[in-house]
């Protein structure tokens, strides 16, 4: 593993697609809404409204932080947004890690590419949708040792973990209100504070495996810390204090 990408998804629910799948008559947002309710929707009808990512690559020793950025439809389309992650995915070809994105953000990916019609050979040039690789590692499942009664909020690990977690004022139940104000900066700052929490947590599970010295571990968190510091400074309460 010399390159990853840690990412997340934003979702909203796309009211077309309920309206045709659910056969709710005309494309009605309204009725759409009403309809789902406060049920969660099901994968297909969820829309990607942001995609957040962290590139990191190992050298010398430890892991350096290349990039963290985070799409979003405020300054691209969809199909748009989709195919400048896929393209990443297939110049990088990293080992993609997450918190539970084998449950939703990488299943909600492919359907939608595929209600755009979109290829994705990034996306499906890896085995990150197979069962028992490990192209595709997602925290919440190995954390939890597949056991759905061991899960927990990426939040609640944060803080356990004495990682900052998640803001008071905004979760991933609170995005319609930002949706509507279209208020996407916001958003995606929020999606890039998920990518550096799993990012910590992370590191710190390759320090629990013996993938990462404590020396390696310590110098990888300081590496993070400047990399905030001097290219997202919006991000700084994220900082570990690593030296």
């Amino acid at each position: 593993m010399k390159n990853i990408v840690v990412f997340d998804i934003e979702t909203a629910l796309d009211t077309e697609a309920a309206c045709r799948g659910l056969r709710l008559g005309p494309h009605d947002p309204a009725i759409a809404r009403e309809h789902i309710g406060d049920e969660f929707p099901k994968l297909p009808l969820h829309q990607t409204i942001a995609i957040g990512r962290l590139e990191a690559f190992y050298e010398d020793n430890a892991w350096q932080v290349g990039q963290i950025a985070c799409d979003h439809i405020g300054e691209m389309e969809e199909l748009e947004m989709l195919g400048s992650f896929d393209s990443r995915l297939a110049q990088l070809k990293p080992t993609l890690i997450g918190y539970n994105i084998k449950g939703f953000d990488l299943p909600v990916l492919r359907y939608r590419a595929m209600i755009h019609g979109l290829t994705m050979r990034g996306l499906s040039g890896r085995k990150y949708f197979a069962r028992y690789f490990d192209d595709a590692e997602d925290l919440c499942d190995i954390l939890a040792n597949y056991d759905t009664r061991g899960k927990v909020s990426l939040d609640l690990l944060s803080r356990v973990l004495e990682l900052p977690g998640k803001p008071d004022d905004v979760d991933g139940s609170k995005l319609e209100p930002l949706i509507e104000a279209r208020n996407f900066k916001k958003i995606a700052t929020y999606c890039e504070q998920d990518v550096v929490l799993t990012y910590h947590v992370w590191l710190n599970y390759q320090l629990y495996l013996g993938q990462l010295s404590p020396a390696s571990y310590q110098q990888s968190r300081y590496r993070l810390d400047h990399f905030i510091q001097m290219q997202k400074p919006g991000l700084r309460h994220l900082c570990s204090g690593a030296s």
